[in-house]
């Protein structure tokens, strides 16, 4: 998912008054972070004596997956803010 498409698009929307997109794309993106927080608990769970010791480096496939899983939840919850943020502009 291309999340600065995402951005683009909420801006837009709330350039335009359309407040029904942002919810769209507000209520979609949140059900990607219910997935994502599902896989980290199943990863963690599986994998977290693993990732806590000392001789896993980062170019470990585990490492790596976790750090790009990661990276694709910090984005999510930079979508989730911006949305939330223009929505909140439109109701004031």
């Amino acid at each position: 998912m291309n999340y600065l498409v995402l951005e683009k698009t909420i801006y837009n929307a709330s350039k335009s008054g359309n407040y029904i997109l942002i919810r769209q794309i507000l209520k979609d993106i949140s059900e990607n972070k219910k997935k994502l927080d599902l896989w980290f608990d199943k990863f963690i769970n599986i994998f977290d004596e693993k990732l806590g010791s000392e001789d896993c480096i980062s170019s470990d496939p585990i490492k790596r997956l976790y750090n790009y899983k990661f990276h694709e939840y910090q984005s999510i919850n930079h979508v989730i803010s911006i949305a939330k943020y223009h929505l909140g502009k439109m109701y004031v």
